[in-house]
Parts: C-alpha cells; sequence; structure tokens
C-alpha cells in the first residue's frame, strides 16, 4: 500500500467500519474489528518511520513516548465513549467518534505530508549525499582501532 496511503486508509477505514456499524444490524457487527486491525495495521508503518527520522540516541525515548500518548489517549477515550454511550445512546456517541476521527486525523495526515515534504530524503538514505546519522563517531569498541 505504501506509507502515505497507510497513514491514510487506516483510520478512514476505521472510521467508515464505526459509521457503518450506527445502524446496530448485527450483520455489521464484524466491522467493529477493523478499526482495531487498522491501526495495528499501521502501527509498524508509524514506528518505522519515526525510527528512520529519529537519532539513535534519542530513539528509543521517541518511540516511547509514542506509546506512551498511544496508551493515555485510549485511557481517556474508553471511558468517555463508554459514558456517551450511557447518555446519549450507541448511534450518536459512535457518530460523534467516527466524525471526530476523521477530523483528527484529516489534521494529523495534512500536518504529516506538510513535514514529509519539508526533508524530501531521509538522513543516511542511499545516494542523498548526506551522511548517515547512525554512523558512529568512535569504533564500536574503544579500546580497538576502527577498520
Amino acid at each position: 500500500l505504501g506509507l502515505s496511503r497507510v497513514f491514510w486508509l487506516m483510520p478512514v477505514g476505521s472510521a467508515i467500519a464505526l459509521v457503518a456499524a450506527v445502524p446496530g444490524t448485527a450483520w455489521l457487527f464484524p466491522l467493529f474489528i477493523f478499526p482495531s486491525l487498522g491501526w495495528n495495521v499501521m502501527y509498524p508503518h508509524f514506528t518505522e518511520y519515526l525510527a528512520r527520522r529519529t537519532p539513535e540516541a534519542v530513539r528509543a525515548s521517541v518511540i516511547s513516548v509514542s506509546n506512551l500518548i498511544s496508551g493515555l489517549l485510549s485511557v481517556i477515550v474508553t471511558p468517555v465513549v463508554a459514558l456517551g454511550v450511557d447518555r446519549l445512546g450507541f448511534r450518536p456517541t459512535l457518530t460523534a467518534l467516527a466524525a471526530s476521527l476523521v477530523a483528527v486525523i484529516a489534521i494529523a495526515y495534512l500536518a504529516w505530508l506538510r513535514a514529509d515534504r519539508a526533508t524530501p530524503f531521509e538522513d543516511g538514505a542511499p545516494g542523498d549525499g548526506r551522511p548517515d546519522i547512525d554512523a558512529p563517531d568512535a569504533p564500536a569498541i574503544p579500546s580497538m582501532p576502527a577498520v
């Protein structure tokens, strides 16, 4: 699919699955698996994208913070959706959730496209003429000369 299509199709497909499930018919129930599937398909692409664009010294921290934010959002959104279902009902809550998801993803996707155009080449990409940011400045084993 490619990175750009995955970053766009998976969240939008998740929102469409939520909207399709709004009528509450039993035969549409399998669509509820798609949001989870979509995010799990997108996660390795997102992590790899972050890994290629962050220096090795902070790579683990950036990916950890990304996972932390994802977990915190799940902890916040889940009770809010449950409260919405209790107070407003199933259909209005899913419709609002799908609309919110599309709005957030559209903003994030456009911001990503803009940022990605600002840096057309990854650091260390073959043929871009720039040094690899992950190249060590010192030999791996300090007591041995660099080969």
